[in-house]
């Protein structure tokens, strides 16, 4: 409906829907700005984008700029969801934020117009995409926790977040320091203890193997979570002779005696004891 308004610039119809809700327009805007720019994001072109953000701030006369940065985390929360479907457009909106972000330090006398087309390298070129990718990673790092925790408390509720929150896992993987290690380790456990059985069964392959790095810095602390996946839930034992061996540790070595029996039955020729 704001779509609508700003197009027709009529904000009367939207206020009188906000007071019969006992609220004021500008209120619930500024509260939930995140999900008016997640929907402009993913379903409307920059110029359409941009006639709604100038309607908004006319009609509440408060710059765009100061709603945007009211609810930073929460925007790059909500626009995660769309990540898989809708890349192009919200990797370009992630570069843009990072430009009107006080919190970063930009280099002066770029303009907001040279700002703004750092976010094109994206689509320009290898090393262009490399280096806006890097910037739009090193600007989310910070942000990171705050986007997994998002993305649990969504497993809670929605059974189809569970690749969202799978595809994040693995971008996290990228940001290699121990605070990240640390932040890996946790996230992953939740994620494989929230998942129910029949759609861990489909995940787990895939699931070791993308993780085989972050188990072989910190493998003590996923021993746990480990053991109980792969060792201790039977449906997933039949599964065990299709994976890789973990990275050799004491820690570990339960697990691998585990995934190297199964794998001897089935070069073997028997599956007697395998499920």
């Amino acid at each position: 409906m704001t779509t609508q308004a700003s197009i027709e610039a009529k904000p009367v119809l939207l206020q009188e829907l906000a007071a019969s809700c006992g609220h004021g327009l500008r209120d619930i805007w500024i509260d939930h700005f995140q999900h008016i720019l997640a929907h402009l994001v993913f379903h409307h072109t920059k110029k359409e984008q941009e006639g709604v953000l100038k309607f908004i701030a006319a009609t509440t006369d408060i710059h765009i700029q100061y709603i945007r940065r009211c609810s930073v985390q929460n925007q790059v929360n909500e626009l995660v969801l769309g990540l898989h479907e809708h890349r192009g457009g919200v990797l370009q909106e992630f570069s843009h934020m990072k430009t009107i972000d006080p919190s970063v330090e930009h280099q002066s006398g770029v303009s907001s117009l040279g700002l703004a087309e750092k976010g094109t390298r994206l689509m320009k070129g290898s090393q262009g995409r490399e280096e806006g990718l890097q910037e739009i990673a090193d600007y989310l790092s910070p942000r990171l926790l705050g986007i997994l925790g998002f993305l649990d408390s969504k497993l809670v509720s929605s059974s189809t977040m569970y690749n969202l929150t799978q595809n994040s896992l693995k971008t996290a993987l990228k940001l290699k320091n121990e605070e990240f290690y640390d932040i890996g380790c946790q996230a992953w456990t939740n994620f494989l203890y929230n998942l129910d059985e029949s759609t861990l069964v489909g995940l787990i392959e895939e699931v070791v193997a993308v993780m085989k790095p972050l188990v072989k810095k910190r493998p003590e602390e996923m021993v746990p979570v480990l053991t109980s996946v792969l060792v201790e839930t039977p449906s997933v034992k039949e599964f065990l002779a299709n994976m890789p061996l973990l990275p050799e540790d004491d820690s570990l070595s339960i697990i691998n005696q585990a995934i190297l029996e199964h794998q001897l039955k089935v070069v073997g020729g028997s599956t007697e004891g395998v499920v």
